[in-house]
């Protein structure tokens, strides 16, 4: 098997949808390489959108972005203590991390972040809530992708839990003051539509290994390129 599990452009059309659908927000692809070991992440400042193909109209919105490949040894290592991630196959982890990512969005975890950042929060405490975000977004994918079944944990996990279980409950003013109050507004899943400027002028950095041509921004390497 394959250290690397890579990025697709059926693979990517799939993802972006659940992204724009559930987020509320576009998928951005870099290279894995320029990820500074992060699968994905949801990035605060908001970035060019093209409106749609062919105008020259532009928007503004943050986005989501993933790699175009991620190591499965790598991936394998949870920080939180929690999920064993070597359970996912390797199949599923794109997916994965993507619903990850808009778990983040839906529970607006950047602005929590920020929050405390302003609010001069101690280092120990936000060790504290990145660690029960982390937690937290992990179980929300798993919940989607495998509904009904126990989540697999990590030996010594118990201890990670007990302490998240405590944040929940003497953070709970600082998780709490960003709470979701409307829900999300769904962007348009039209592929031609909300265009994020990187892919627009580069191209989409597919992975060597894929084979696809950049400029194909929505066709799966079967369909021919006439975009």
């Amino acid at each position: 098997m394959s250290r690397y599990t890579y990025l697709t452009p059926a693979l990517f059309r799939e993802l972006d949808t659940l992204a724009r659908t559930f987020a509320g927000k576009p998928i951005i692809v870099e290279q894995a390489e320029e990820m500074k070991g992060r699968f994905g992440y949801v990035e605060s400042w908001a970035q060019g959108l093209l409106i749609r193909w062919g105008e020259n109209r532009y928007a503004e919105k943050s986005c989501i972005f993933l790699a175009n490949k991620i190591d499965l040894e790598a991936f394998a290592v949870n920080k939180t203590g929690v999920l064993d991630l070597a359970s996912i196959p390797w199949w599923n982890v794109f997916r994965f991390v993507a619903w990850h990512e808009i778990a983040h969005v839906i529970h607006r975890d950047a602005l929590i972040y920020f929050g405390m950042d302003m609010d001069t929060t101690t280092v120990d405490t936000k060790r504290r809530v990145y660690r029960l975000a982390e937690a937290r977004a992990d179980r929300y994918a798993w919940d989607i992708l495998y509904p009904g079944r126990e989540m697999p944990l990590t030996p010594g996990a118990e201890e990670h839990l007990a302490e998240i279980e405590e944040t929940a409950d003497t953070c709970r003013a600082i998780l709490e003051k960003e709470k979701r109050r409307r829900p999300i507004e769904p962007l348009s899943t039209d592929p031609f539509e909300y265009i994020p400027v990187p892919h627009v002028k580069h191209g989409i950095p597919w992975a060597d290994e894929v084979g696809a041509d950049p400029f194909c921004l929505w066709k799966t390497t079967q369909e021919a390129c006439h975009a």
